[in-house]
């Protein structure tokens, strides 16, 4: 994908007024961008009126090519033309009056070209030099923040949830909850939570159920590019509950449009500039073309250079271990950056997921990590439920109890410490910091009922229950 730039230049007496309409540009011309193959398209504004573009795309021409034959983009140029005007004479259309510069130095092509690394693996706080005087305002011409925000792809099975009534088991007139639930999805919205921006790539039926996974995603922040599957359902997953709390999850999915994810669903264009790209084991286990989906997905962050998650979320109802475990080994040789309880580490290194009962638990963890490192990821988390997380990052060890609740629904609860890890990790924030937001986004999932539900309280986590604002 090739990086664009070009300058324009703004009428003085219009800036507020060009601000304004770009402070939310009309979802229709948002979408018309995206899919005429604009990407990382960001404007810069100066006081002196001078306006700086920058987007990436496969080919500039074809693209605005294919956003000159839409109607909306006549609207919304018709309607900026007055911003451009010198003189009080219109400047013509403003898209046809970019003038394109050339680019001179681009820092990852020329590490890459250096044979060095273009990212650190294990990000540290970005250090920003103080102004010679404090008092002095920024020149006009200064772009402040230059940087895009970190964002995270998931890929895998989004399926509907349906919860039995609290207390009893599903009868007439019993009212059973409806809602989404998935752990790609669940690691997204955590995400999302932080600020992130996410992406769900998956596949759904082109049902009621998929309308509700797609709309509720959306609500919560996730960007959704899911394929809509006339021959086969959204899948279904029922929890159970005993006295007020999940006692069982009994899953729908065969066959269903999830478990028929092929390569063909993973557009090369959505992964493009990816910070994160996070895969767990459960999408391994559906099918063969999900496995193959997988690979392609492994393929595709490989060449863009964004870290690999993934989760091995071992689920011995979907396959047995011995046929497993060596394709989640080559999942987990295959990343940067590996989840596991102590189980899943030891299926990874022994082929059966019976760890044992440690002595020292910790020690136990970090003797797994450390072993689970050599198979190729540079980042290893233990995930110790109960006890909290252990991290093995470039040979150093780190480690963080949980977040003391009172546990209600621990389903999703793993799935939201690590939306909450790589959410802090792609902002460039050190090792313990990322430990510390997972196991408060995990804790705050397991105080609620519902997989992923507890995010909605992340901003007033920090409030008393009892506090009540009137």
């Amino acid at each position: 994908m090739t990086r664009y730039c070009f300058t324009s230049r703004v009428d003085t007496r219009q800036l507020d007024r060009y601000r304004e309409r770009h402070a939310a540009v009309w979802p229709e011309m948002l979408v018309a961008l995206r899919d005429a193959g604009w990407h990382n398209y960001s404007l810069f504004l100066a006081e002196t009126g001078l306006l700086i573009g920058y987007f990436e795309a496969d080919d500039k021409d074809l693209a605005q090519a294919r956003m000159a034959a839409t109607d909306v983009n006549a609207r919304w140029q018709a309607q900026m033309a007055e911003l451009f005007s010198v003189d009080g004479e219109a400047a013509g259309s403003p898209d046809e009056a970019f003038t394109y510069v050339a680019e001179v130095f681009h820092l990852e092509d020329q590490l890459r070209a250096a044979g060095l690394p273009p990212h650190p693996l294990t990000p540290g706080p970005v250090t920003r030099m103080p102004p010679e005087n404090p008092h002095d305002p920024p020149h006009p011409a200064i772009v402040e923040e230059l940087a895009m925000p970190p964002r995270i792809v998931t890929i895998g099975e989004t399926m509907a949830l349906l919860g039995t009534p609290d207390h009893c088991l599903l009868r007439p007139g019993a009212g059973p909850s409806l809602t989404v639930g998935g752990a790609e999805s669940n690691v997204a919205i955590a995400a999302a939570r932080l600020g992130v921006a996410t992406t769900w790539i998956g596949r759904l039926g082109d049902d009621d159920l998929g309308l509700l996974v797609e709309r509720e995603l959306r609500g919560q922040g996730v960007d959704v590019v899911a394929r809509r599957d006339p021959e086969a359902p959204t899948g279904l997953m029922v929890k159970e509950h005993r006295q007020s709390r999940p006692t069982r999850v009994r899953y729908y999915r065969r066959g269903n449009a999830g478990s028929r994810l092929s390569p063909d669903d993973v557009d090369p264009a959505v992964l493009a500039g990816a910070d994160v790209v996070h895969l767990t084991g459960i999408t391994a286990a559906l099918s063969d073309t999900a496995r193959a989906a997988l690979r392609h997905a492994v393929e595709l962050a490989r060449h863009e250079e964004a870290t690999i998650s993934f989760d091995v979320n071992y689920r011995a109802t979907l396959w047995r271990s011995d046929i497993a475990a060596p394709v989640l080994r080559d999942l987990a040789s295959a990343a940067d950056m590996v989840f596991a309880g102590p189980e899943e580490a030891a299926l990874l290194l022994t082929g059966t997921p019976d760890a044992g009962p440690p002595a020292d638990p910790w020690a136990a963890a970090e003797q797994l990590a450390r072993q689970v490192a050599e198979l190729g990821p540079r980042v290893v988390v233990i995930k110790l439920g109960a006890l909290g997380a252990l991290a093995l990052a470039d040979g150093t060890v780190e480690t963080r109890p949980i977040v003391p609740i009172d546990p209600v629904d621990p389903v999703g609860a793993g799935d939201a410490f690590v939306g909450a890890f790589l959410a802090e990790f792609a902002s460039a924030r050190p090792i313990p910091a990322c430990l510390a937001a997972g196991a408060r986004m995990g804790a705050l999932v397991c105080a609620v009922p519902g997989d992923w539900e507890g995010t909605l309280d992340w901003s007033a986590a920090d409030e008393r229950p009892a506090d009540v604002h009137r």
